[in-house]
């Protein structure tokens, strides 16, 4: 599960999503965008943490979390919406 399902913030801020994994390991785990579009350069993927620094509306997105293991896998999605600023 990828938490928080939907997230909010402020232009120049930092999104952090989680992909909450459950069951036995080893896991493989990869993010993806529902748009087919790459995960933002200047974003970090730290196990199953995804942080985007000075997120702006290009990255605006549903952000997939792939969890793979042994017995099969599962995947989730959270929302990346963008605040602007004027």
């Amino acid at each position: 599960m990828v938490w928080p399902g939907s997230l909010r913030d402020s232009e120049g801020g930092e999104s952090v999503f989680f992909c909450l994994i459950e069951g036995r390991g080893p896991h493989r785990v990869t993010w993806t965008r529902d748009s087919g579009k790459s995960i933002p350069k200047k974003a970090s993927v730290t196990s199953s943490r995804l942080t985007i620094p000075n997120v702006s509306p290009d990255d605006e997105d549903f952000y997939i979390c792939t969890v793979r293991n042994n017995y099969g896998m599962d995947v989730s999605r959270g929302e990346l919406i963008v605040r602007r600023k004027y």
